[in-house]
């Protein structure tokens, strides 16, 4: 990943080191709870984002401080997670910033095709879709590809600008 991920830039990085030395415990705590509070705001702004057909992958979004709640980890455990959000085969979109990560889904899939096909008929179901569509549907897929479905990078970059100003504005205090 490129140094500059955050969005704050290496000088501003040298400089918020240096200040960070220097904090007092009041600013301390202020630090960790407006990064408790990006968090969570990026966690409900993701689930207002992601697409629903159990919600499986919305109640599995979750956020998690370090150990010196000055960082903040905003995932999800569930394994389909980044083929929704960045979408397969040649309908994929990663962006630049997250490709070395995103490199790691890449890869054949795991499952098979009678139980594939029995999801897309149960999703055909549940749409109102005749289920002799379903073989099409799966074929297309497992050819053409699924589109992305943007739900949790979009939050992330809302709520990192908003966190990065936030920042900026504590250290000028």
């Amino acid at each position: 990943m490129s140094d500059n991920f955050t969005g704050i830039s290496p000088a501003e990085l040298a400089r918020f080191k240096k200040q960070l030395k220097d904090f007092t415990e009041k600013k301390t705590k202020q630090l960790q709870d407006m990064t408790e509070l990006i968090g969570m705001q990026t966690v409900a702004e993701a689930k207002s984002n992601v697409p629903v057909y159990q919600g499986r992958l919305r109640a599995s979004l979750r956020h998690i401080m370090s150990r010196n709640k000055l960082s903040v980890k905003v995932w999800t455990n569930v394994e389909y997670a980044p083929f929704i959000e960045f979408g397969t085969k040649s309908k994929a979109q990663i962006p630049a910033e997250l490709s070395q990560m995103a490199a790691q889904f890449k890869q054949p899939g795991t499952g098979d095709f009678d139980t594939f096909l029995k999801d897309i008929k149960q999703w055909c179901k549940k749409k109102g879709i005749p289920e002799q569509a379903a073989f099409p549907i799966a074929m297309k897929l497992i050819n053409v590809g699924q589109k992305p479905q943007p739900f949790l990078y979009p939050a992330f970059k809302k709520h990192r600008d908003k966190y990065v100003q936030a920042l900026k504005q504590l250290f000028a205090k």
